[in-house]
């Protein structure tokens, strides 16, 4: 039997500055917001605890990390285009945006 070669599955992904022990402030409170809702895949609870967040604004570094963050949890819930906007508001400050945006884009044009 052939089968057809599986994708490879997307993960979560917390950026480096978000895994250190040393934060405060937004950044801290946004490490905190992201913790459990990537880890335990609560992208709903997520999803909202983020917007919230951004409604406040932030610096350019934090917002575009929730932006990503945010991405992620769309991704997850299978809103896949709303996720592809997230991601190219983030993509400026952070690289790790470019495999979300390459997977969404291929997801497309396969018709996912």
């Amino acid at each position: 039997h052939y089968k057809a070669e599986e994708k490879r599955r997307m993960e979560p992904v917390i950026l480096a500055l978000h895994r250190s022990n040393n934060l405060e402030g937004e950044n801290l409170y946004l490490r905190d917001l992201i913790k459990n809702g990537l880890s335990e895949g609560r992208w709903m609870e997520l999803e909202k605890g983020l917007k919230e967040f951004l409604r406040i604004r932030r610096s350019r570094e934090v917002e575009a990390a929730a932006r990503f963050y945010l991405g992620q949890s769309l991704y997850f819930q299978g809103r896949i285009r709303e996720a592809f906007f997230e991601f190219l508001l983030a993509d400026l400050l952070y690289v790790e945006t470019q495999p979300w945006i390459n997977r969404i884009l291929e997801d497309l044009s396969s018709g996912n």
